[in-house]
């Protein structure tokens, strides 16, 4: 009975050894491939003479995640913006002419 009662303390010991690992980082190929930027949003113009290219943050920071919100209607309210929770944060924007190939940065504020 004893060695029972010794291999099952054991046994949870070990369990609590092996479940304690330390996170791993996966290959640098991989973090390189989630961490490149993503491809710009595309919208052409009414006159289709022009495409605006649209950067955007692929992932939100943990602030922004963690900002609280009031639910309204199935709808995410920021309190302090009195608008709807944004979570893709544009970064730049550019317009490309298409007959030209011109390219025309447009900077953004940095609190925007």
């Amino acid at each position: 009975m004893k060695r029972i009662v010794i291999v099952a303390v054991l046994m949870l010991a070990s369990l609590a050894l092996y479940s304690q690992t330390k996170y791993k980082l996966p290959p640098k190929e991989v973090v390189d491939i989630l961490d490149a930027a993503p491809t710009p949003l595309v919208t052409v113009s009414p006159r289709t003479d022009a495409l605006l290219l649209v950067e955007y943050q692929a992932h939100p920071p943990i602030a922004l995640l963690a900002r609280p919100f009031l639910r309204l209607a199935g709808v995410r309210i920021d309190s302090e913006l009195n608008a709807r929770q944004r979570l893709t944060q544009y970064t730049g924007i550019t317009v490309k002419w298409i007959e030209s190939g011109n390219m025309v940065r447009i900077d953004l504020p940095a609190s925007a």
